[in-house]
């Protein structure tokens, strides 16, 4: 016997039927309309998980026994425009999820507004979660994906003074760092050692001067804009060769005691070190230095 069937059919003859009949099935708990039946059932399962997580961000493979409680969900918003207003409204009570997607990027716009909050800025790291939230990859999407950003988010982004490229940002904090110790000491020779606030902008100084041939041009125009010095060691020539001429001027020759300073500046010692390394000096230093009717052999 087909019970499937029969059962069926009652439901199909549900308005013909006899108020006995009627009333026999509906004291078994008879299901007359299935999908009704599901729909309630799943949102029974529904406010019990809200209850229990807190929210309606219901797993695509979460099941509560049988009960395909993902799935269920995922269909619901698929078919939002066919439901009822009655279950739009009953959904919405528990703070239904309608699109999960614009869902997690708002909980990412809300976790980078508190981050700018505390912290300032919206330089968040790779690895930043708060509350199991990975707010450093969310924002690393957002700048992978900007082209295809809406251009209500973007604006929302730029709002906090998004940085949408980290590395550029970073450059132009440094090139701040370089042009106040430039307005603070009249040059761009920073130490090696030198650091800003733990920033360690000596090095990056030296990096400048290692990448100069591959650097953009607008960068190469902005460290020449503060007068920045590609070649260190040449420049300090070039300071003990002024300091030399201007000692010949004043004292008629180039026999500058050991230890005598200009302005705190080792005249002495710069001179000293030409005549041992004079071997290995570029003929068009030697050149200038006998010029000046430079003494190589004091004694």
């Amino acid at each position: 016997f087909n019970l499937g069937i029969w059962v069926a059919t009652q439901r199909t003859a549900k308005t013909s039927m006899t108020k006995e009949r009627l009333d026999k099935l509906n004291s078994l708990g008879f299901v007359w309309d299935q999908l009704e039946h599901r729909w309630h059932e799943g949102f029974i399962h529904l406010s019990k998980y809200k209850n229990k997580n807190g929210d309606c961000l219901v797993p695509d493979n979460y099941q509560v026994g049988d009960f395909k409680m993902g799935a269920w969900v995922a269909s619901t918003r698929r078919k939002r425009e066919a439901l009822s207003k009655d279950k739009i409204s009953k959904l919405n009570s528990l703070g239904f999820v309608w699109d999960p997607y614009e869902s997690a990027w708002s909980e990412g716009f809300k976790q980078l507004s508190l981050y700018k909050k505390t912290y300032g800025d919206c330089l968040v790291s790779q690895r930043y979660k708060v509350d199991g939230f990975n707010l450093g990859n969310w924002a690393s999407v957002q700048r992978i994906t900007k082209t295809a950003l809406t251009q209500e988010r973007l604006a929302k982004l730029n709002s906090l003074g998004f940085v949408w490229d980290v590395l550029e940002n970073a450059w132009n904090e440094a090139f701040a760092s370089l042009s106040a110790y430039k307005e603070a000491n009249g040059d761009c020779l920073v130490r090696y050692s030198y650091k800003v606030d733990g920033f360690n902008l000596g090095i990056w100084v030296a990096t400048q001067r290692t990448a100069k041939t591959s650097m953009t041009d607008e960068r190469l125009e902005k460290l020449d804009s503060i007068g920045f010095v590609w070649d260190a060691l040449e420049n300090t020539w070039k300071k003990g060769f002024a300091s030399l001429s201007a000692y010949k001027d004043a004292n008629g020759n180039c026999l500058v005691p050991s230890g005598y300073k200009v302005d705190g500046y080792d005249l002495g010692s710069w001179v000293s070190v030409q005549r041992k390394k004079k071997t290995k000096l570029t003929k068009q230093r030697l050149d200038k230095l006998n010029s000046l009717g430079f003494v190589w052999a004091t004694k």
